[in-house]
């Protein structure tokens, strides 16, 4: 029996055909549970955004004014400016007394581009 890797299991739930035609007739484009829970508590998804070396790692290292950090996570995530909403409740969490007190803003970077993958407007978009 063949070994599925998170990829491939990512990729399946995704619809990815099992490449039997040459077709696009074999790949599904409907939305399904499988899609939402890998997305929300997939191994893939956070393995990717807890990587060490990646660019949420690089924007919790950078001495980016807090406004600039969070207009480069939208527009790296959503290729879109944030809105004044967004903005300012982002805003919020990157300044909190918690983070300053931790000094650790990774945490936060991460929360905030895991809730900007999961909306709909990035499901729609990606």
């Amino acid at each position: 029996k063949e070994v599925s890797s998170d990829v491939d299991k990512f990729l399946r739930s995704f619809g990815k055909p099992p490449r039997l035609t040459n077709c696009e007739c074999e790949r599904s484009t409907a939305g399904t549970i499988s899609q939402s829970f890998q997305m929300l508590s997939g191994p893939l998804p956070a393995e990717l955004l807890t990587q060490p070396d990646n660019q949420l790692a690089r924007w919790t290292k950078s001495q980016l004014p807090v406004a600039h950090l969070i207009d480069e996570i939208w527009w790296t995530t959503l290729t879109r400016a944030p809105t004044s909403e967004e903005q300012q409740a982002a805003t919020q969490l990157l300044t909190s007394d918690k983070v300053r007190e931790s000094g650790d803003r990774r945490v936060v970077i991460e929360d905030i581009v895991w809730a900007l993958v999961n909306s709909h407007e990035f499901q729609l978009r990606r």
